[in-house]
């Protein structure tokens, strides 16, 4: 997504710079009020109202380890896991599911050590491919 033309953010600057609330101007423009915020500050540190794309920081987890991890702790919960990689739930979550990773959520396995200890990770043999049951 490209964000808003530079061309609007100056008429939307312009506006506001007449009189005009941050909320008036938000309903008049249909843009939200944090835009306008920040473009009226980008203004006046005299910075282009230009949108500028910022990337995405690189993923921190290697997936060779994550996938060990969790087939030494099959019963390991989210938060388990990030606390280990040192890392937040959402990217744990994130990195599981691009490799393929299948999580069944289930009250009646017990913990790891136990001699019932259930797997309750389905990993597949690739990542990317899908595989019925678990292991």
């Amino acid at each position: 997504m490209a964000g808003y033309s530079e061309d609007l953010r100056v008429k939307v600057v312009e506006y506001v710079k007449k009189g005009h609330t941050i909320k008036e101007t938000a309903e008049t423009f249909g843009v939200s009020m944090k835009s306008i915020s920040i473009w009226k500050k980008m203004d006046k540190e005299g910075k282009r109202l230009i949108f500028e794309f910022v990337p995405r920081s690189p993923h921190r987890i290697n997936h060779e380890k994550l996938l060990a991890y969790v087939k030494e702790h099959p019963d390991a919960y989210l938060r388990e896991i990030s606390a280990h990689f040192s890392v937040g739930l959402t990217t744990i979550w994130n990195a599981l599911h691009r490799l393929g990773v299948k999580y069944k959520k289930t009250k009646n396995l017990p913990r790891s050590g136990s001699k019932k200890a259930g797997k309750i990770y389905r990993i597949p043999k690739k990542p990317g491919q899908k595989q019925t049951g678990f292991r």
